[in-house]
């Protein structure tokens, strides 16, 4: 057995797809690492008519360095489809490899390596034999990069990344409610919601999919601040948007969030200028406590947001020793 394979395990398509749950469903994600003209060409696409679900990602090999924030959780168990044995090197150099932490120029912390259980090559399939197993009855929930509406629902599509526990669980039901009451009183106003310290903006993909699966009225654009975005640009987060449908109720800002000024004028001039409404503000593993502490005594033009929602590490009590590298101390809650 070569070092590649030996690094990475070898099963089959079949092997996956009889892997179930308790519900019936396809156990493991599968990430299709497949070039967009492989793809196109063969789609690992399911049928609709089946109760049996499978979560199947397309992100291109040689896209997944830049693209990493769509990959799972490293403790979420997962398979992916490679173009051949060729590649399975570098398949285990990105997703296997224990990679030096960003922020840490000691390199004694490693980042842990995502748990790929195995991969299927995609060079031993045939269309016929994709097209036989994914005949089978099976809901769709293929990734293709092309919106999927139905009827005048938005359908969200697979992803392997993870929304903040406090943004799924706990802002999505309140924005969600306060939207509806906004178009019942005044169907023609418009909402934005704003996420400080957006980062890759999954959690503003995850809002903006999640709200225009529930409303019939896509009233609101959910916006993604950062000061990073000054270097970074806004275009990475733009073109996640555009992947998954999303670009015409999400938007990429740049803002300098220590500078409470700059916020708070900015603030007045969405409201002044473009007559939306602010009805939330968040932050995600951002804190800054002259603008926490702005926001909380504002007047005028921030009274307008009806929510602000911070989600932050704490320590566990006072004097706790606390040994991660992000956040630091100083930004803990």
């Amino acid at each position: 057995m070569n070092e590649e394979r030996s690094a990475l395990r070898i099963e089959t398509l079949s092997k996956w797809w009889k892997d179930r749950d308790e519900n019936g469903n396809c156990r493991l994600p599968l990430l299709d690492l497949r070039s967009n003209a492989e793809s196109e060409e063969s789609h690992l696409r399911l049928s609709r008519k089946s109760p049996v679900n499978a979560n199947i990602v397309h992100i291109p090999l040689d896209e997944i360095s830049r693209r990493n924030y769509e990959l799972p959780p490293r403790s979420l168990e997962f398979v992916v489809l490679v173009p051949g044995e060729y590649c399975l090197s570098t398949v285990s150099k990105l997703l296997l490899g224990k990679t030096p932490s960003r922020k840490d120029k000691s390199n004694l912390r490693k980042r842990q390596p995502w748990m790929v259980q195995y991969a299927i090559l995609a060079s031993d399939l045939s269309s016929r034999d994709i097209e036989a197993w994914m005949s089978l009855a099976c809901k769709q929930t293929y990734c293709s990069g092309r919106q999927d509406v139905r009827a005048i629902s938005f359908v969200p599509r697979p992803r392997l990344w993870q929304p903040d526990p406090m943004v799924e669980s706990l802002l999505l039901p309140v924005l969600q409610s306060e939207l509806t009451q906004r178009v019942i009183s005044d169907p023609s106003s418009h909402c934005e919601i704003w996420d400080l310290g957006a980062g890759s903006g999954r959690d503003v993909c995850f809002l903006a999919e999640q709200l225009l699966a529930r409303l019939t009225c896509p009233n609101f654009t959910v916006v993604g601040y950062d000061q990073r975005y000054r270097n970074l640009n806004t275009e990475p987060c733009r073109a996640f948007y555009n992947r998954r449908g999303l670009s015409h109720v999400t938007d990429s800002r740049k803002i300098d969030l220590t500078n409470v000024n700059e916020v708070v004028a900015e603030l007045d001039r969405v409201v002044t200028n473009s007559n939306r409404i602010v009805i939330g503000l968040f932050a995600v593993r951002f804190w800054h406590r002259p603008l926490v502490e702005a926001i909380a005594a504002s007047t005028s033009s921030m009274s307008s947001a009806s929510v602000f929602a911070i989600s932050q590490f704490g320590r566990a009590f006072d004097g706790a020793s606390w040994d991660f590298e992000h956040p630091k101390v100083n930004r803990l809650l």
